[in-house]
């Protein structure tokens, strides 16, 4: 069952009439009796349902990020009930996200300078960690407050003993993130070492459990790396197996960056399709002689972006949208083939009017040893190892595949396929 707090974010986010023509003037807030944490997960809801629902016609500007209005409306009014004074103490880091949402940033930092008092005496570990949360809290509100999150990072660098390193390492972690979102590639090259340099001084315990950060930090230094040609992110790779690769199953993770990058420098395979959306139906993908980008899986949350792109790069570029069946379309199923390729055709096309060559394939399906129904991969996922977390790939106009990435970046996308349209 859907939470209460989700339920109602939702229903303020997808309001179309005014509360008051709704509801009687008594009625009870809908956010009333929420906690700290409950309006953080609020105000993120509604976000995500304006990004999901609401016409984007602006670039994607990470650095510059504000949130929705809608998602400030609903974090002032959640805010608006909350008992600010008689906050516990360990809930103030998550007040102070939610008044840093509202717009509050005086009472964001009473309630962490609240925070951090009330641990004057506690160990070390207990204020590093709390210091890292604090560090997020800035760097993920929008938006980012980045002055006062490298000032809190500085306090948090001053600690010292083992005890500190895992608050140390969470935080630089949340740097690596932002800087590489922000495009500033140096600040993330040297965040990701540091953390690589912290991860290396945690026993083996913490090493396991916080794996996390450090593949991260590897993932963003094999990124670069890649800009530089497939054998630097060959050699990058190389350096994480051997830090990390040991850990878990953080070969098996490595394996699937290996399977990625090694499409660096090599000739786009041709794609095949069962049916082709878009008209007049393309005769070969990716095009000869001219450049291209692929995604893979695309659905409503990259279609903004999509059609910038189709406006900034129109006919220098060809944009190729390879999607596939499932077996199941939003939430029903089991369908046959013919089915979904048809609902999909209607949801790409005519929903949400996709930009570029769209194409579907349906492969077909076997059994696990327990009965279950086991997808096979596509044509095209075997080819662009999209199975192993290919989502986009670029293309240039002599068919060498120049970049490949298993997330959206927009802004990355923009620089990649002006180097291949000069």
């Amino acid at each position: 069952m859907m939470p209460r707090f989700v339920l109602a974010a939702c229903a303020v986010a997808l309001s179309v009439t005014p509360l008051s023509a709704q509801q009687p003037a008594a009625a009870a807030d809908p956010y009333e009796h929420y906690t700290p944490g409950a309006c953080v997960q609020a105000y993120q809801r509604v976000a995500q349902l304006q990004l999901r629902t609401g016409a984007d016609t602006t670039k994607e500007n990470y650095a510059a990020a504000t949130l929705h209005p809608a998602a400030v409306d609903a974090a002032r009014r959640c805010l608006a009930q909350l008992d600010v004074a008689a906050t516990i103490p360990r809930d103030l880091v998550l007040l102070a996200r939610v008044q840093l949402a509202a717009g509050d940033d005086a009472g964001a930092k009473r309630s962490i300078d609240r925070r951090l008092a009330s641990e004057a005496r506690a160990s070390v570990e207990t204020r590093a960690n709390t210091l890292a949360d604090v560090v997020q809290a800035y760097i993920w509100a929008e938006p980012h407050r980045v002055a006062e999150a490298r000032a809190h990072l500085r306090t948090l660098d001053a600690l010292t003993g083992a005890s500190a390193l895992i608050g140390k390492l969470q935080a630089h972690a949340t740097m690596v993130s932002h800087h590489s979102r922000a495009l500033e590639d140096a600040d993330a090259r040297r965040e990701a070492e540091l953390v690589l340099s912290l991860g290396a001084q945690l026993n083996a315990h913490d090493r396991q459990e916080f794996v996390g950060a450090m593949a991260g930090a590897h993932s963003e230094l094999v990124r670069q790396a890649a800009d530089s040609g497939a054998s630097a992110a060959l050699a990058a790779l190389k350096r994480a197996r051997t830090d990390i690769g040991a850990i878990g199953m953080m070969g098996q993770v490595i394996t699937r960056w290996d399977s990625v990058y090694s499409l660096l420098e090599k000739p786009a395979p041709a794609l095949t399709w069962d049916r082709a959306v878009s008209a007049p139906a393309p005769s070969k993908l990716p095009p000869a002689g001219k450049p291209a980008l692929v995604l893979f899986g695309s659905g409503r949350s990259t279609m903004p972006a999509l059609r910038r792109l189709e406006r900034q790069f129109g006919e220098r570029v060809q944009l190729v949208l390879a999607n596939r069946t499932y077996g199941w379309f939003r939430g029903e199923g089991p369908f046959a083939p013919a089915i979904e390729l048809d609902s999909l055709t209607t949801y790409l096309r005519d929903e949400l009017e996709a930009p570029g060559a769209v194409i579907l394939s349906a492969p077909g399906s076997g059994r696990r040893p327990d009965g279950r129904i086991a997808r096979e991969f596509t044509a095209n996922e075997k080819a662009y190892q999209a199975g192993f977390g290919t989502f986009l790939v670029v293309i240039d106009a002599a068919g060498t595949i120049r970049h490949v990435s298993d997330r959206f970046d927009e802004a990355r996308l923009v620089a990649k396929l002006e180097q291949v349209t000069r």
